[in-house]
């Protein structure tokens, strides 16, 4: 048995150094790359190149191909003709190591006219990507894109309102005589062009790239602006149920199939009645210049007005339907409330005012604020006791008060800018209804320090006798 295994071991040493080391038969490669496909323009794009714009760029963008370890790729970008012939390569940016490619309009038909095509001229060729990293190669593979030569052109323009992430109102309660809103842009300069270009106002809904508008105006080719109808917006929008926040819109200039189009502004559509609520801010307000931190005005028992009882300082002063910017509201030629205009005068600065705005006449009156108290406990019963002014929104006097009565804080002699106690917080608020008046019950009478806060967000009141 001993003799068998001794055997069988020689054997199998035998057939193991007996085998040919066919390693020098095989390539050393080093490290693989993956697999990478091209990403945009998509196969079949057709793009007419602008001299309107000749700095203006496309980019072409690919997949990664990635390393087998860490050994870095870098990638060669190719435009071919579809006989194979190599008319343009460039390293892709930033020296080779970038997925993309970004190459202007001007060196897309100077790269056309140096293969031989006339200007105005199309010609379909392949772009694809080579990449490398010093062992292992690979292309993607070959995408068609049709290119036109530069003929007329376009320059790059801009809208200019509505402004960006603005609120276009719809309400024609606030001024009935407002049928329309106007959008405008930037007047349009063309390039090699014997007409001018066709002007179309669209609009898409949030994320759309205008490429099936909910809705499209033309225009005048030689216009800066368009007024369209607000009824359009309900017909063509509000009915038809669409999301009336986040509305993109642009204007597109097009010769045939070459088309510009200008930056997309956002905006808002709002259908809510400017006599529902106003706001009020802007640098001479503790709000600040920032609508979305306006103050939220007093709607007063008069239709349609509201009012705010602040103080001002030196600055601007806007008011608005909403917390948004684009809803400001301003001073008009004729000093009235409206779309367009300046900001309102302050006049009466570092001092406490009262401010009424009406969204049916559009009149805003500000003057001092003076405030006081009335009532059963005071001397003057309903006749305004005044207080003195003795800081930002603080009020303070020394007034003879009758206990077990009471009375009420009001604003400049007048009954409609009233403010009472609350009878369940016992807070201080605007307005009143019965039995909610400050009480005098278990004081005795005599001369009270009557201080009165209405620090926005802190009010707060109280009564000191006096020795």
């Amino acid at each position: 048995m001993k003799k068998i295994a001794y055997i069988f071991s020689i054997i199998v040493i035998t057939l193991f150094y007996g085998c040919k080391d066919d390693t020098n038969d095989f390539e050393i490669l080093g490290e693989a790359i993956g697999s990478f496909e091209n990403s945009t323009p998509a196969n079949n794009s057709i793009v007419y190149l602008n001299s309107g714009a000749p700095t203006t760029a496309i980019r072409f963008e690919w997949t990664e191909s990635k390393p087998g370890v860490n050994k870095p790729v870098s990638y060669t970008f190719e435009l071919v003709s579809e006989d194979g012939d190599i008319i343009y390569s460039s390293n892709s940016a930033s020296d080779g190591t970038a997925l993309y490619i970004d190459i202007t309009h001007n060196q897309l038909d100077n790269i056309l006219s140096d293969y031989g095509i006339a200007a105005a001229q199309v010609q379909t060729i392949l772009w694809r990507v080579f990449a490398t990293n010093g062992d292992m190669e690979k292309y993607s593979s070959s995408f068609h894109i049709t290119l036109k030569r530069f003929a007329e052109g376009i320059e790059d323009f801009n809208l200019e309102m509505p402004s960006d992430n603005s609120v276009v109102s719809l309400d024609t309660v606030f001024i009935p005589d407002v049928e329309n809103i106007r959008f405008s842009w930037s007047a349009i300069q063309t390039l090699n062009a014997s007409e001018l270009p066709s002007l179309r106002i669209l609009f898409d809904k949030s994320g759309g790239n205008f490429n099936n508008p909910i809705y499209e105006q033309t225009a005048d080719a030689s216009s800066t602006f368009i007024d369209i109808p607000i009824s359009d917006f309900y017909s063509n929008l509000v009915d038809e149920g669409e999301n009336l926040n986040g509305i993109r819109w642009t204007v597109e200039a097009s010769y045939g199939e070459l088309r510009v189009l200008a930056p997309f502004n956002v905006v808002s559509l709002d259908t809510t009645s400017i006599n529902e609520q106003l706001y009020l801010y802007g640098s001479g307000t503790f709000s600040g210049s920032q609508a979305i931190n306006a103050l939220a005005m007093y709607e007063i028992s008069s239709a349609n007005s509201f009012m705010a009882n602040t103080y001002l300082s030196s600055g601007e002063l806007f008011f608005a339907y909403a917390q948004n910017a684009g809803a400001t509201l301003s001073m008009n030629g004729e000093g009235l409330l409206d779309f367009t205009g300046t900001t309102f005068p302050i006049d009466n600065e570092s001092q406490m005012n009262l401010i009424v705005a009406n969204t049916e006449t559009r009149e805003v009156t500000i003057v001092p604020t003076v405030l006081g108290i009335f009532g059963a406990a005071t001397p003057n019963g309903t006749t305004q006791t005044n207080l003195t002014q003795v800081g930002p929104y603080l009020w303070q006097s020394d007034i003879y008060l009758l206990g077990d009565s009471w009375f009420y804080i009001r604003l400049n002699d007048n009954n409609s800018y009233i403010y009472s106690k609350d009878p369940d917080t016992g807070e201080i608020r605007f307005g009143r209804t019965t039995q909610d008046q400050f009480r005098t019950d278990g004081l005795a009478d005599g001369t009270y320090t009557v201080t009165i806060d209405l620090t926005h967000g802190n009010y707060s009141y109280s009564l000191q006798l006096v020795d």
